[in-house]
């Protein structure tokens, strides 16, 4: 069986929930994610850049994950947390209304805007234990329970929670609880795991898996997931590290520590965040440079959209800026 890779990197989990390539795998997953909703389905999805209104408040730039529209023109982000941030629904919450207000263009009424859902697959407890490994977070009225703003939507997944075992594999019961054991025990499961979480699933998770194999990545991504894959390491054992050392030289020393840690961590975060935003802008500007030479060639625009991944009004925004 080829190595199978981890789907919690973030390397691996935007090649496949936030590539062009595997938007139907994207398509899938929100689907069976957000079944509450009693909604007709999303049936196609454009992927967006994951910068969050950066010409308003650079010092407050968020970067997401994966950031998609609907057909409708509701935004749907994806975010994968795998290091314990307590700030993190607060986080959730500042996406969502960062959204919210860059759709309000001038003379625009409020009845335009569109929902922002927000899906965070957390691989820490978030919330308190009564609270289960899958939750939805809606606005509703306090003595009615009717949902009447609806433009905000928050939905979890704390895999810790999840109460599955990975012997379970035959007892999984839809997909939300297939997509969390995927998300969960990946990388511990065997030819024979796979098989059977996979015979009854959606040809999504079949193509899922397929992006988990090894052999599947470039020279490059596989450089790319090893460095992720590196700090996670790190973080874990300098938490590991630092709780047994908590206990042995008591509560006081060892928070102290621990906070040290965690600003060592959250400066590495921030130079990781950096890195990765140099890469992104590179790799955009490439992009940018590209259609530029198409336009030069005299290709239709809406060919370049399909090979770009670039709406149709970007691609006629740019040829405007260079005719």
């Amino acid at each position: 069986m080829d190595r199978v890779l981890n789907p919690q990197n973030d390397v691996i989990f935007k090649r496949i929930f936030g590539t062009e390539k595997n938007k139907d795998i994207l398509i899938s997953f929100l689907n069976d994610m957000l079944e509450f909703r009693k909604k007709p389905a999303i049936v196609e999805v454009s992927l967006k850049n994951t910068y969050l209104l950066r010409d308003r408040n650079p010092e407050k730039l968020g970067i997401v994950d994966v950031l998609c529209v609907d057909a409708k023109g509701n935004h749907y982000i994806v975010e994968l947390q795998v290091s314990g941030e307590a700030g993190f629904g607060a986080r959730a919450e500042f996406y969502v209304s960062k959204l919210l207000s860059s759709q309000i263009k001038a003379g625009e009424t409020y009845e335009t805007l569109k929902e922002v859902i927000f899906l965070g697959i957390l691989n820490f407890n978030l919330f308190h234990d009564k609270i289960p490994y899958k939750s939805e977070h809606l606005m509703i009225e306090r003595n009615t329970g009717e949902h009447l703003l609806q433009k905000q939507t928050y939905v979890f997944l704390e895999l810790d929670k999840f109460p599955k075992k990975i012997e379970d594999v035959d007892n999984l019961q839809g997909m939300i609880e297939k997509w969390t054991y995927f998300f969960k025990y990946a990388q511990k499961m065997d030819a024979k795991s796979w098989e059977h979480l996979l015979e009854t699933a959606p040809a999504s998770m079949q193509k899922a898996h397929d992006e988990l194999v090894h052999s599947a990545l470039s020279e490059e991504e596989v450089a790319e997931y090893e460095h992720v894959e590196k700090y996670r390491r790190d973080y874990l054992s300098i938490v590991n590290s630092h709780e047994r050392k908590g206990k042995t030289e008591g509560l006081a020393e060892g928070e102290a520590k621990l906070a040290a840690a965690q600003a060592e961590l959250t400066e590495a975060k921030a130079e990781l965040t950096e890195a990765k935003a140099k890469s992104e802008a590179k790799l955009a500007e490439a992009k940018l440079e590209m259609v530029r030479n198409l336009l030069e060639l005299g290709l239709d625009v809406d060919k370049i959209s399909k090979v770009s991944g670039l709406s149709v009004a970007e691609i006629t925004n740019l040829q405007e800026k260079n005719p």
